[in-house]
């Protein structure tokens, strides 16, 4: 708290003694991204950003004022309120980013080229659009797209390590962005439901989608869902004998012994094909297909024949 508090302080400060000068307003604007930064890194209780509002100084900040306000009031987390804090946490969804890439992203993917570095830019890039906790699957798919769209083709294990290795990279990329004052849980699968402000952080000039042209987009979109990550990792077969729980004593009294069974099922059949007049019974001597032809069929084939006890 007190640190936060000390840089606001000299922020204001700082600005207040610059308030003359033409650059005035690049100075404020530079003053407020590095204070937003600062906040986005601490988390504050109720009566820690209530204590902070009456420092801001409304003529040092003019228009500005309510966007800081706005920052203070999304670090804030009541500590009672468990909900608070695990939307803080709350994993973000961007594996719909192949619809985010231009025509000119597409070329510099399938070119194949300084695969490492296309990776960084695509992390970026995400970052623009707001991306700042990735969920498994974004890394995964940020990893397809930079390793596989350019004709690479690697087994699922190399798939794994080449997430594993570049993981803490792509990591960093969003750790050293801007924090931000609210982002988005799921990056929307058209650009045309994307908020404006994250669209326009990534593509200042306009964006206009590009497509892929050596392979198809669903193919993409496949590539991308299908690469292996972390979170659904198989988990080694077990090995060695695999030990059954003995039947109960009680149950294996209850269970007739085979030979007594066949004994009956024999005395059965034998009363039942006494009951099958001899022309039709020579017919079936060699059985049927029913039975996989079975010396006079079983029981079963002569009572869909009609012949029953």
């Amino acid at each position: 708290m007190a640190q936060v508090e000390k840089q606001i302080v000299a922020a204001q400060k700082f600005l207040q003694n610059v308030v003359a000068l033409p650059t005035f307003d690049d100075l404020r604007g530079k003053q407020l991204k590095r204070l937003i930064a600062f906040l986005g890194k601490n988390v504050l209780s109720v009566e820690q950003s209530a204590a902070l509002m009456p420092i801001l100084d409304c003529n040092v900040w003019g228009l500005h004022m309510e966007e800081l306000k706005t920052c203070i009031a999304q670090q804030t987390c009541d500590e009672n309120d468990e909900t608070t804090a695990a939307s803080r946490a709350a994993l973000q969804d961007f594996t719909n980013i192949p619809h985010y890439l231009s025509q000119d992203w597409w070329n510099l993917l399938e070119s194949g080229k300084d695969k490492v570095r296309n990776l960084e830019s695509l992390c970026g890039l995400a970052a623009s659009l707001g991306l700042r906790n990735a969920s498994e699957p974004t890394y995964a798919g940020l990893c397809a797209l930079a390793f596989c769209v350019g004709g690479m083709q690697l087994l699922e294990e190399d798939k794994l390590k080449l997430l594993t290795l570049h993981k803490s990279r792509m990591k960093k990329v969003f750790s050293n962005a801007v924090p931000l004052a609210s982002v988005m849980d799921v990056l929307p699968s058209s650009p045309e439901d994307c908020s404006k402000q994250f669209l326009n952080a990534a593509y200042p000039n306009g964006f206009v989608a590009g497509t892929p042209v050596t392979k198809s987009m669903d193919y993409i979109c496949r590539l991308v869902a299908t690469y292996p990550c972390h979170c659904c990792e198989k988990k080694p077969a077990r090995k060695g004998p695999v030990h059954r729980k003995p039947a109960s004593h009680s149950s294996q009294g209850m269970k007739r012994p085979a030979a007594a069974q066949t004994a009956d099922y024999d005395e059965k059949r034998r009363r039942v094909l006494k009951l099958v007049p001899a022309a039709v019974l020579s017919r079936f001597k060699g059985g049927c297909s029913r039975c996989y032809h079975r010396e006079y069929c079983t029981v079963s084939c002569w009572a869909r024949r009609g012949y029953s006890l």
